[in-house]
């Protein structure tokens, strides 16, 4: 079955295809349901076989309703759309890509390989030049630094070849990724850690210093940089370059959780949950954390007897207990928050939340790694 929504504000969604879901041949825009961004549970029609042209070919179909256009534009990895009225029907195309990973933990290293391959980072040559920066707030803001650098410096597809840089990480970085990321897999991207210089060839210690601001908000990058070049990136730097003491730490805990677990990322914001969902004109039930919302949201999901599994903050923890009381779910063990990460990306089905950078990045690392084959929301 396919799904077709009108998209607010243009805004490019690359989750395009839904499993047992149809709709209506509509008369007019009020008729097509509007998808909000990271939203699936939308309102949907049923369509009848004499709205429906399918053309097919070998890399794609396509369906045709009367009155609108989806138009799509494919990237070669993924498919990204915006609605158009267009007087010769709704076209929609599905992407014909397969999944880089399967959802297990013993795949990483598969993984490994597959996104430097999809990046077109395999056995690159690290130029001489290079550049490095500050870190720029958080955690998340210092991870859009550096798959903004992949963009401005590093790869090929997206950067001339003679302005090519490699990339000095400020000991900042240092906190979370020592131990957790196998350093020499980064260098392979050419990102070189300045804490273990002395390693690294003469050059390294003569980079020159960029804005940590514009390296955080992407300005120069290619127009050829997509939502999924992102997912990717963020996917290399936080999964495919894992340690093997990560690796192993992770293969043990997930099979304790089985295949099929669930997570719940609960991200309170330091208070501001509600402030941000109103700033969005969004709902705020995920604020609240109650039980009974994050089961219908789990519901929609799939989720049943599976293990259920919360990735908290800690902010709020007489909220989070109640919800795994109720549920019989677990509260995730790790401290670090990069292994809940890696529970995020590879969980059967994911509830996030809409104003968490965090919850984001997983789920347009899950989009990456496994395409269309995923069950996840932020709310």
């Amino acid at each position: 079955f396919w799904t077709v929504y009108k998209l607010r504000d243009n805004f490019a969604y690359e989750k395009l295809i839904f499993n047992s879901v149809t709709m209506l041949k509509p008369q007019d825009d009020s008729k097509l349901p509007t998808l909000q961004a990271h939203n699936h549970f939308v309102p949907t029609f049923n369509l009848t076989a004499s709205d429906v042209r399918i053309n097919r070919n070998r890399n794609a179909q396509s369906i045709v309703l009367a009155g609108y256009a989806l138009k799509s534009i494919s990237n070669g990895r993924s498919v990204e759309v915006q609605i158009q009225k267009k007087t010769t029907g709704l076209t929609v195309l599905q992407n014909s890509s397969v999944s880089l990973c399967q959802r297990s933990a013993p795949d990483l290293l598969r993984c490994r390989n597959a996104l430097l391959e999809r990046m077109s980072l395999s056995n690159i040559t690290c130029p001489k030049e290079c550049v490095t920066f500050a870190s720029f707030g958080r955690f998340n803001n210092m991870i859009k630094q550096l798959t903004h650098s992949i963009a401005l410096f590093v790869n090929p597809n997206f950067v001339d070849l003679r302005s090519r840089k490699s990339i000095l990480l400020d000991l900042a970085f240092k906190p979370y990724f020592d131990g957790f990321l196998d350093l020499t897999e980064l260098e392979k991207t050419c990102i070189f850690p300045s804490w273990s210089i002395r390693e690294h060839p003469p050059y390294l210690r003569e980079c020159a210093h960029v804005d940590s601001l514009k390296v955080f908000r992407g300005d120069q990058i290619s127009k050829a940089w997509t939502r999924v070049d992102q997912g990717l990136a963020i996917a290399w730097l936080l999964v495919g370059a894992v340690s093997e003491k990560t690796r192993k730490t992770f293969i043990a805990q997930s099979t304790q959780f089985g295949v099929d677990f669930s997570v719940v990322h609960a991200r309170f914001l330091e208070g501001a949950c509600i402030a941000r969902h109103d700033v969005r004109r969004i709902s705020s039930d995920i604020c609240r954390f109650e039980p009974e919302f994050i089961a219908a949201m789990l519901q929609k999901l799939g989720h049943e007897s599976s293990t259920l599994v919360i990735c908290s903050d800690h902010q709020k923890p007489d909220l989070v207990r109640k919800v795994i009381a109720r549920m019989h779910g677990i509260l995730s063990p790790n401290s670090s928050p990069l292994m809940d990460f890696l529970l995020m990306v590879f969980s059967k089905r994911f509830v996030g939340n809409v104003a968490s950078s965090f919850s984001e990045n997983a789920v347009n690392v899950r989009h990456a790694l496994f395409e269309n084959e995923t069950l996840d929301v932020l709310v």
